[in-house]
């Protein structure tokens, strides 16, 4: 077992792998999205009671529900609904549709949480889907047939994950125990194949889903770059979090003054630390991902992973 599959089987078995939150990004948008989809069958089944039947319910549904979530491909629809650029990419209105985007949200999500942090998932999402919808709106302009009504569902933003997890670590391998595995390259490419061939009959979203495999590419160059575009987005989020966190409001101070009354020395360096670095070191790849390491981390957590 190499340091990088140590710190897989390690880490989530402390911390949870279903466990969701800022450790495991991708399993809190997987169940983001299957809250989502649960709220609006719910609907749809009050639609069905309420109209008797499905042949009034449906377009009634659509009309009402789905047309205030799905992104539409006349901006002029868009600016009285502004919103839907984020509420497409995680509307979905078929169960059949939300699982295929959730298998595939799965697995490239893990691999892009492995390689990068957990904190690059969600922001490559979101920057995928955003760029996407943009393209998908300028369409509109370009384009005079064969143009998709709307747009909704993750596969945009998936598409973006995949290019970003796959040029971020192209020599990633997937199902090790086949032979030297399978490269993770293949299975984008697969993927890329059935995603692309089914949007092609509409323009719009196939440029929307070009738009987002090069945003992902984009945002994978950056953090090789040593750039961080999403961090923002979990600054802003921790900011929000300590708002509904009265004890955090008061934490700094609180420390402060138990520092005065104890009399003792704010730190004391102990020895053979070794099991507190192996949990900073840890803790810095599901953040940052592995290649942010530096040489003699990578030599501790594999002389950490063969004595453990």
């Amino acid at each position: 077992m190499g340091e990088r599959d140590y710190y897989r089987k390690d880490y989530l078995k402390e911390k949870g792998m279903f466990t969701p939150g800022f450790d495991n990004a991708i399993v809190s948008l997987v169940i983001f999205n299957l809250i989502v989809f649960t709220i609006l069958f719910g609907l749809h089944l009050i639609y069905l009671v309420v109209y008797d039947t499905a042949a009034v319910a449906d377009p009634v549904f659509e009309s009402d529900i789905e047309a205030a979530l799905n992104l539409p491909a006349d901006p002029s629809g868009f600016i009285y609904r502004p919103w839907t650029l984020l509420s497409y990419m995680v509307s979905h209105f078929s169960f059949w549709r939300l699982l295929s985007n959730m298998l595939w949200l799965w697995g490239f999500g893990y691999i892009l949480q492995t390689v990068a942090g957990s904190n690059r998932v969600i922001p490559a999402f979101i920057y995928s889907g955003l760029s996407a919808a943009v393209f998908f709106l300028c369409s509109w302009y370009l384009f005079d047939r064969n143009l998709a009504p709307q747009m909704s569902g993750a596969a945009a933003a998936i598409v973006g994950m995949s290019v970003a997890a796959t040029a971020i670590s192209p020599d990633y391998r997937i199902f090790p125990m086949l032979g030297n595995g399978i490269p993770l390259w293949i299975l984008t490419a697969v993927f890329l194949v059935l995603d692309l061939g089914t949007v092609s009959i509409s323009l719009n979203l196939l440029v929307a889903h070009l738009a987002a495999g090069v945003s992902g590419y984009l945002f994978a160059f950056l953090i090789k770059k040593g750039n961080d575009p999403g961090a923002w987005m979990y600054r802003l989020a921790a900011k929000l979090a300590d708002l509904f966190n009265p004890e955090k409001k008061y934490a700094g101070r609180e420390r402060q003054t138990l520092y005065y009354k104890t009399g003792k020395q704010p730190y004391t360096k102990k020895p053979n630390l070794t099991q507190q670095k192996l949990d900073e070191i840890l803790d810095k790849i599901n953040q940052r991902g592995y290649d942010t390491l530096t040489e003699e981390e990578k030599a501790f957590l594999k002389k950490a992973s063969e004595q453990l």
